[in-house]
């Protein structure tokens, strides 16, 4: 993932600030299920959707096993987002682009049982995404 930005209703963006480190700016936490080497989380919520500046996961076989990717926004923040916009790393091969993905939340942050599904999509192909280019998709 290049690049990851939630928006509410009245057009703000989460994370208001770039992330420059997994945990900067506080209260901010980006977090993944795994890392291929300096491809940190924070990578895909850095504003920078240009270049190799995004998140890669270590997943290398075909089919890629379940990845994922979370930011905690910090408690008490009340956020309700509407859409969301997604672009995938750019320096790919094509069977690494992302072609199904859901969108939960939670909060409590554990993700346990208690996060709600905000959106979902399968099917995506390729063709889909352009390179540097943040696509978007709005949360039901």
């Amino acid at each position: 993932v290049n690049e990851f930005q939630l928006f509410t209703a009245d057009g703000t963006k989460y994370p208001t600030s770039p992330m420059t480190t997994n945990t900067v700016p506080s209260p901010l936490v980006a977090t993944a299920s795994d890392v291929h080497g300096a491809f940190d989380p924070w990578r895909a919520f850095n504003n920078d959707v240009t270049g190799n500046n995004g998140w890669v996961g270590a997943g290398i076989e075909f089919p890629p096993p379940p990845t994922w990717l979370q930011i905690d926004l910090g408690a008490g923040n009340g956020i309700n987002p509407t859409y969301f916009k997604i672009s995938p790393d750019d320096a790919v091969s094509a069977e690494c682009w992302i072609m199904t993905f859901d969108i939960s939340g939670s909060n409590t942050g554990q993700f346990i049982g208690e996060q709600s599904r905000l959106f979902s999509i399968s099917g995506l192909v390729q063709r889909d995404w352009s390179n540097n280019t943040l696509k978007t998709f709005t949360i039901l």
